[in-house]
């Protein structure tokens, strides 16, 4: 599955510099939380409650939202 990933024009690859551990309560999260630093990402789609703690961060500041939103967001645009 890897390979689709590495040949498909459509992937982006982004080295993650800092871990910020902005999610105590699940660790594992983190890269998530991190990439989306990294790559200063518009949004950072998920239903995990996990997340909701670091929602409130002003620095540094992920846009965090759920699933619905994210389709609400995209529903607008079409």
């Amino acid at each position: 599955m890897i390979e689709v990933f590495i040949e498909s024009p459509d992937i982006l690859f982004q080295h993650i510099y800092y871990s910020w551990n902005a999610i105590k309560d699940d660790a594992d999260d983190n890269k998530f939380f991190d990439i989306a630093v990294a790559s200063n990402a518009d949004y950072l789609v998920t239903d995990d409650t996990h997340f909701n703690q670091a929602k409130d961060l002003v620095f540094p500041y992920v846009k965090i939202i759920s699933a619905d939103e994210f389709l609400n967001i995209i529903a607008t645009l079409v």
